[in-house]
């Protein structure tokens, strides 16, 4: 938290003391430019500025997804009307029929690796990541997620089973990578979390105005619980994924897990 009026910068377990000084803005600054240079270019991308706050893929239909022709663009998101709760998470829906499947089957839609990127859990950052493969200096971790599903066009049903990466093209990479892929992601998500059915769910992290957030800072997802689907009331409605706020400077150790919402005093964003 706060300490003295001080605030901490930490990257690599290095720690930076900041006054508003301009070596720390200098500093934040440099290592924004860093992950904006790991980072995809939004531009020219699918983002999900319609998407949702607190809702499973930001609103997308998980159950529509299945009806699609490979590689669709999904024109319109779930909603409010046909929310169903599963597991401590809310979930949009089409319409009455789709909720209705969901609900009778909820573990055959639930998006595989959480929604995140099933590229950005099979290849990037070493962290729990067995792979030969997998490329360094990215920063996801179970204490900093993303990495960004694009649910307009970077899903796909493979094997039965609906995964999302940040855009169509890295989609197709994730596809060329065949059963290897899909065996280095769930891994290493077992790794991370102890099943492939636990773990955190993707409310949060998409292409678009959250896309460098998540991978400068992370962000906080609540874990998976044994309860039962049930519809939610149809007064139930999500806030639009706003504009984030400023972003707050990252602490060290178990403070990173609440980062932004302890230093500013806010309801959770993500």
């Amino acid at each position: 938290m706060l300490d003295g009026g001080k605030k901490f910068l930490s990257v690599g377990g290095i720690e930076q003391a900041a006054h508003g000084s301009m070596r720390a803005t200098i500093t934040l600054s440099f290592i924004l430019l860093i992950f904006v240079a790991k980072s995809k270019e939004v531009e020219g991308m699918t983002t999900c500025s319609d998407c949702q706050h607190h809702v499973v893929m930001g609103g997308a239909d998980v159950v529509n997804y299945h009806g699609l022709e490979a590689g669709a663009e999904v024109p319109e998101l779930g909603s409010h009307e046909h929310a169903v709760s599963y597991q401590n998470y809310t979930y949009y829906f089409l319409n009455h029929s789709n909720a209705q499947a969901f609900l009778s089957s909820p573990d055959k839609y639930v998006p595989a690796v959480g929604g995140f990127c099933a590229w950005g859990v099979a290849r990037e950052g070493k962290n729990g990541n067995p792979s030969k493969d997998a490329q360094a200096g990215w920063p996801w971790a179970p204490h900093h997620m993303g990495p960004p599903c694009g649910p307009h066009d970077g899903w796909a049903i493979i094997d039965g089973r609906l995964w999302c990466t940040i855009d169509r093209g890295t989609m197709t990479l994730f596809q060329k990578l065949g059963s290897q892929g899909m065996q280095d992601a769930e891994t290493r998500w077992r790794n991370w979390f102890g099943g492939a059915t636990v773990g955190p769910i993707n409310t949060g992290c998409f292409v678009g105005n959250s896309n460098l957030f998540c991978l400068a800072f992370g962000a906080h997802f609540i874990n998976r619980t044994d309860q039962a689907a049930v519809p939610l009331p149809t007064l139930y409605e999500s806030a639009p994924l706003e504009a984030l706020p400023d972003m707050p400077l990252v602490l060290p150790g178990e403070e990173a897990k609440s980062r932004h919402n302890s230093l500013l005093q806010k309801e959770p964003i993500l």
